[in-house]
């Protein structure tokens, strides 16, 4: 699955170095001891600053990971552990805030997941 995540920097306490790749290796984990099995997953991404009109920086992020693992961002109120509740997390701590208040830092657009497949042309398109 591949996604894409646009977040608001309220402040400059931080950067976007946040390191999702070990949340989400972490949550593996956790579901393989819980569950006896979990799919694996390469966490891949990349980021990049852009400055808004009123000179406030805000950060797009694509994050890459096996569909098996992650189908799906889950729901953004949801009171389970999801996607969207690890990035939430992992945004800050980057910014050294609690995570409560970085609720709608993190946004996630409409039609932001792709799903691809090894040799499938027509997802490509």
């Amino acid at each position: 699955m591949g996604g894409r995540v646009n977040i608001c920097a309220r402040n400059q306490r931080g950067h976007a170095g946040c390191n999702y790749s070990v949340r989400i290796q972490s949550a593996r984990e956790r579901s393989r001891r819980l569950n006896g099995t979990a799919h694996q997953t390469r966490v891949r991404w990349c980021w990049f600053r852009e400055i808004g009109q009123e000179g406030r920086p805000h950060y797009h992020f694509v994050l890459l990971l096996n569909r098996d693992a992650y189908y799906t961002v889950g729901r953004f109120q949801s009171e389970r552990e999801n996607l969207y509740s690890r990035i939430q997390s992992a945004w800050a701590s980057a910014l050294r805030i609690s995570f409560e208040d970085a609720d709608g830092l993190a946004h996630v657009p409409l039609n932001a997941q792709y799903h691809l497949s090894q040799g499938d042309s027509a997802e490509m398109d």
